[in-house]
């Protein structure tokens, strides 16, 4: 079956909503870091960013510890968001994808970080790579499929 871009934004968004109304924010704070690890961090200190959302989802840091290392990298997301994606920068959407995981609330964490990783995706393709496109967000609800039936097993 063949499922539109807007389809799959829609099931995913839906997939967000079910596992926030669950309170499942571990779940979706793991979502957002996997979302940002698949885009290219490499070579760079916004893994610190993710690492941090993640330890925080596992309990293994606080909120205040997860918040000070996104507020160490908020000038960088001002610039990102400014310039970065208005010049077509994909690593600005890797980042951003990156910051996004530190985001207090867990569902805005997840669909912010898989929407800023759909961008780099996109960006990356100049474009014009749609199925590529279709690919990366049929990844993600895929991934958020196993996450909302993980807690069924």
């Amino acid at each position: 079956m063949d499922t539109s871009i807007k389809d799959l934004h829609a099931r995913r968004a839906a997939l967000i909503e079910s596992l926030a109304t669950e309170r499942r924010d571990a779940d979706l704070r793991r979502f957002a870091c996997w979302c940002a690890r698949r885009t290219d961090l490499s070579g760079t200190d916004w893994d610190e960013l993710v690492d941090a959302a993640n330890q925080f989802a596992s309990a293994d840091v606080s909120l205040a510890e997860m918040l000070d290392v996104r507020n160490r990298h908020s000038g960088k997301a001002m610039a990102a968001s400014v310039v970065g994606l208005n010049h077509g920068a994909a690593n600005a959407a890797a980042f951003l994808s990156a910051w996004q995981t530190t985001r207090q609330n867990a569902a805005e964490s997840a669909t912010q970080s898989a929407e800023m990783a759909a961008i780099w995706r996109h960006m990356k393709t100049n474009g014009r790579g749609l199925e590529q496109d279709r690919e990366s967000i049929e990844a993600q609800v895929e991934e958020l499929s196993r996450l909302a039936l993980s807690n069924l097993a």
